[in-house]
């Protein structure tokens, strides 16, 4: 936290950034909390849909089965990063 504030005061930038992810207090935290872990669940049940789609687009077959895995670890990768936004 220390060298943040250094290079923040070094580099003239107001601490926190005025466009920065922190919340200012509890209820603001939890409101940006709840919304990522929506967020990542609703990307991770389109990415079902639409990463099989755009991988069989670009690259045929081969790329819609990738798109296939690529969607599955979406589904169970972005919620839980959703979850980590949360608790952070």
């Amino acid at each position: 936290m220390l060298l943040i504030q250094a290079f923040m005061k070094a580099s003239r930038l107001p601490f926190p950034p005025p466009d920065s992810y922190w919340a200012n207090n509890v209820v603001k935290g939890v409101g940006r909390g709840t919304s990522s872990i929506l967020y990542g669940v609703a990307r991770g049940l389109g990415g079902i849909v639409y990463d099989p789609y755009i991988g069989a687009k670009n690259n045929g077959f081969k790329g819609g089965s990738f798109g296939v895995v690529k969607g599955i670890g979406g589904l169970v990768g972005r919620p839980i990063k959703g979850c980590f936004d949360f608790v952070a």
